[in-house]
């Protein structure tokens, strides 16, 4: 049946998208084989657990940073910045501002969206944040800790996925 797929009706008409599909298979599966488990336990030691189930770890107020990290960015340093960001950054600052979208929320810390940094989170993260503090206006004004890796979207933007990579710096503001 595979074989025949190839001279079917047009004898070179699926033989591109049969390969692509099965070196998308075999890229995906090498993938997994090589970066899974280890990965897996690279992102454990660094964030914590990686599932938003564990109502007791969030939201979290931050432990001192390790002697060997580098100091965290300050978050009203990026502003306006449009390249040279590093890969993976810890960052520090003050939440100015939360836009609370229907799918996605944006945490910014400056008065421009356009140019600051900005914290986003989503599906999961959301659905989990909702539920647990369905109203984050208290978080205006507090100092935060973000860890992850850095994109320009709009400034700097860390998607926020994971449980632990947010943490409050001062006591952890009431949550209702």
């Amino acid at each position: 049946m595979f074989a025949f797929s190839f001279t079917a009706f047009r004898p070179f008409g699926l033989v591109a998208p049969t390969l692509a599909f099965c070196c998308g298979l075999w890229l995906a599966a090498a993938a997994q084989a090589d970066t899974g488990s280890g990965l897996n336990a690279a992102l454990k030691a660094q964030f914590g657990p990686l599932e938003w189930r564990d109502e007791h770890r969030f939201p979290t107020q931050c432990d001192p940073l390790p002697a060997h990290q580098p100091a965290p960015l300050d978050a009203a340093k990026l502003d306006g910045l449009t390249s040279g960001v590093a890969a993976f950054i810890t960052v520090e600052g003050t939440v100015a501002g939360i836009f609370e979208g229907q799918r996605r929320w944006f945490i910014n810390f400056g008065d421009d969206y356009r140019s600051d940094f900005t914290v986003s989170l989503q599906d999961q993260a959301l659905r989990m944040v909702k539920r647990l503090w369905p109203i984050p206006d208290n978080w205006v004004g507090q100092r935060v800790r973000v860890q992850g890796f850095a994109d320009l979207w709009n400034g700097v933007l860390i998607e926020w996925d994971f449980p632990a990579q947010l943490c409050f710096i001062e006591p952890v503001p009431y949550k209702l």
